[in-house]
């Protein structure tokens, strides 16, 4: 948003997560928006660079407790560099990849060797909602996926599944309807 605080005021800063010395935020003015504070002085500095195309590259990654640690993932795997490959994130313990960048096509991968290692989805429309434990995520799977906001209530059936990974076996743990008023982990289908 650098600068032009006035087109985005109802933005606020945002905390991205923890790592073992820092809080990682996401700031509404100045040139780079992803800055830390040091939580033994109170210091804060940038948290990231500037890339070859504008966008920032991460200095230090946090972890967050629902997702895992954020990352660009190019083949399956992560790359330093957000100008190429997928936003999406590792698990917290690292040994799995979550590829968010086609709305609604969750993928997963072994982040060491690139190799998919998705479940048996029942069907095309999927997004990560959470973790259950560091082997299991819960899977948001509904029956269509409706790209227009704000036209009558929602009645999207889910289906949310307990998926163990790398097994790939799915157990149903929820069925319900609304698909945009559901929370999740990774926060929400429209962001995907």
């Amino acid at each position: 948003m650098g600068d032009d605080t006035d087109l985005y005021e109802e933005a606020e800063p945002g905390v991205l997560g923890f790592d073992a010395q820092y809080v990682y935020w996401r700031q509404v003015t100045g040139r780079i928006e992803r800055v830390r504070t040091d939580l033994s002085t109170g210091e804060t500095t940038s948290a990231a660079t500037v890339g070859a195309y504008g966008s920032e590259i991460p200095v230090g990654l946090p972890v967050d407790t629902y997702t895992g640690t954020p990352v660009h993932l190019q083949d399956g795997r992560p790359t330093g560099d957000p100008d190429i490959g997928d936003p999406g994130f590792l698990s917290p313990d690292g040994r799995f990849a979550l590829s968010v960048s086609r709305t609604a096509r969750l993928r997963i991968t072994d982040p060491t060797t690139g190799a998919r290692i998705d479940p048996a989805w029942d069907n095309p429309w999927r997004w990560f909602a959470g973790w259950q434990d560091a082997d299991t995520a819960y899977i948001a799977l509904p029956r269509r996926y409706d790209y227009l906001f704000g036209g009558p209530p929602d009645r999207i059936r889910v289906r949310v599944a307990a998926c163990d990974l790398p097994a790939g076996s799915c157990t149903t743990v929820l069925r319900t309807r609304g698909l945009h008023r559901m929370v999740f982990g990774a926060g929400g289908p429209e962001l995907f």
